[in-house]
């Protein structure tokens, strides 16, 4: 069981080994930048293949300035079933290439923060955070960020290829439950019951994603924390959760709270900035602002989301050596070999009792 004053030394602890190893989330950052611009290349042109499909004249303006060869040539592009097949593919090689490098650069950033947690000392209670503390618990140097993406690289790639199989399959059966109820819905008179049904496999697909999402997370802490196997970080990542489940399902919580947090104070300063846009002198200072809101939420869910992952790291390191999961210190464990207490070596007899002592008789022989 874990009380709420462990719950807040855990996130403190996590948000400290995050804050001293600051460099990891900005390498999280820019690798979850990359792959998005990555995964955007592919989908921009089969938007633009379907726009072509559905409007081909949309591309020639009133004044018929556009050249007649481009938008000619990009129509019978679309209506070349192999062109659409080489863009599937290409969205494929994107998605495969975006999943490999995030999770060469996930290892090796998952590798510093369960480093740092060891090395860090234990979260202070009765006095603030030092600059000591963040000195002592920083780990980051490229080396070893290198050494974490090429020991655990190929392990990172097999558990994320495992993810976006259990997603994929998710999003079909999602997408089979909505179908088969729209069709019940058109089939049968009475339609209150399609709404329950929409919102039970909502509810359902998040519930199943999101227990995919934190054993990805602590199957990849288990990898690092134990080296191990991917088959045998499943099933102690599986044990981990059986044995810490409060402590488990506080943290997921907590972090998913700071997330929709986070996400709210973005979409409201965004929106915020986006009336003052409206003025003709203040809208060119504008959009610097927005691009640091921005910037700020794309740095604000990597640090959410490694300080989380400390966090677990503490508790599973705690859990493995048997300490309490409540956060009392327990029993000190019997040391296997005590040294025995030396004997007490008597003083020397002063002058003054060795000559007032009697002399010994010495026996005949």
């Amino acid at each position: 069981m874990i009380d709420p004053p462990r719950l807040r030394a855990l996130l403190l602890r996590g948000a400290l080994v995050t804050t001293a190893n600051w460099p990891v989330v900005v390498a999280q950052f820019i690798a979850e930048s990359a792959i998005r611009l990555l995964a955007g290349i592919p989908l921009a042109g089969s938007a633009a293949l379907l726009l072509v499909l559905a409007v081909p004249e949309g591309f020639a303006p009133a004044g018929g300035t556009a050249p007649d060869a481009a938008v000619a040539a990009i129509g019978e592009l679309a209506r070349v079933p192999l062109a659409l097949a080489g863009l599937a593919v290409a969205a494929v090689i994107a998605g495969l290439g975006g999943l490999v490098f995030g999770a060469a650069i996930k290892a090796g950033t998952v590798a510093i923060v369960v480093a740092s947690e060891r090395r860090a000392r234990p979260t202070p209670t009765g006095r603030p955070l030092r600059a000591v503390d963040v000195r002592v618990a920083r780990t980051w140097s490229p080396a070893a960020f290198m050494a974490g993406c090429t020991t655990f690289g190929a392990r990172f790639v097999r558990l994320g290829l495992l993810l976006a199989a259990v997603e994929i399959a998710v999003a079909v059966g999602y997408g089979a439950a909505v179908v088969g109820a729209y069709r019940a819905f058109v089939s049968i008179a009475s339609s209150w019951w399609l709404a329950p049904v929409l919102l039970a496999a909502s509810l359902a697909a998040a519930v199943v994603l999101s227990a995919a999402e934190l054993g990805y997370r602590l199957t990849q802490l288990i990898v690092v924390a134990d080296d191990v196997a991917l088959g045998e970080a499943l099933a102690r990542a599986r044990a981990f959760v059986r044995a810490e489940t409060l402590a488990v399902v506080r943290i997921f919580i907590a972090g998913l709270v700071v997330v929709a947090i986070g996400v709210v104070a973005t979409l409201a300063a965004a929106a915020a900035f986006g009336f003052v846009s409206f003025v003709p002198v203040a809208g060119v200072a504008v959009l610097p602002l927005q691009a640091a809101v921005w910037v700020v939420r794309g740095l604000m869910f990597p640090f959410i989301e490694l300080a989380a992952l400390a966090a677990y790291a503490a508790v599973y390191r705690r859990a493995a050596s048997g300490a309490p999961a409540s956060g009392r210190p327990g029993p000190a464990p019997p040391e296997p070999f005590p040294e025995p207490s030396p004997e007490p070596v008597a003083a020397p007899p002063s002058p003054e009792a060795a000559a007032a002592r009697p002399p010994r008789s010495r026996a005949t022989p």
